[in-house]
């Protein structure tokens, strides 16, 4: 069954299990990028019996949007105190989004769609981007994009066998990252010809 794995390193603790949601969109949004979307297929699938699948929703949800938001609240701090990694790379970030069509904290919810920003938190502190906006769009635009996973697999769950529904959703999930995927290669792709363009 689809969430086993999880449940057996977690023993199907419900505290173990959403702080590793926390922990997963936490750590994608400092550095790493570790498919937060399919993961978090894994931990729903992992819900424990005693727990009303709306409610595992919810949960889950919020878990992934206070990690995301922490964690690129902390890479803000961390770029903002840190002086010397805040030089070495200030202006290259602020070069790099003076060629993009959006300059704004707007370009944080584009990057759900096609991902061109990592770590969104340095983007914030070197283009000195408003803060409490900068975190509303990380805010608003996981809340959207992860509601839309949880309930197309809670859907599909109350209509399908759970092993069923998570392979659909799963499947979708796929193919929707490798279309943002594509788009943001392309769109940095075309950055970096027209930066060659101007030297």
């Amino acid at each position: 069954m689809i969430g086993e794995f999880i449940q057996n390193i977690t023993g199907g603790n419900v505290y173990l299990l959403l702080f590793g949601v926390f922990l997963i969109f936490y750590l994608d949004a400092m550095v790493l990028t570790i498919l937060p979307e399919v993961l978090i297929l894994f931990f729903f699938a992992s819900r424990p019996e005693t727990v009303p699948i709306f409610t595992w929703m919810v949960v889950l949800l919020f878990m992934a949007i206070i990690g995301d938001v922490g964690g690129n609240y902390t890479v803000y701090l961390l770029f903002k105190k840190v002086k010397r990694y805040h030089n070495l790379v200030h202006d290259m970030l602020r070069k790099y989004v003076g060629m993009l069509v959006l300059k704004d904290e707007k370009l944080i919810l584009l990057n759900r769609v096609a991902p061109a920003l990592p770590m969104c938190g340095a983007f914030m502190a070197a283009c000195n981007w408003n803060v409490k906006r900068s975190l509303f769009y990380i805010f608003a635009g996981g809340a959207v994009k992860y509601s839309v996973i949880l309930f197309l697999f809670g859907f599909l769950d109350w209509i399908y066998p759970t092993d069923t529904a998570f392979w659909i959703t799963f499947i979708s999930v796929g193919v929707f990252l490798v279309i943002s995927f594509f788009l943001g290669r392309r769109e940095r792709k075309r950055l970096m010809a027209i930066e060659e363009t101007n030297k």
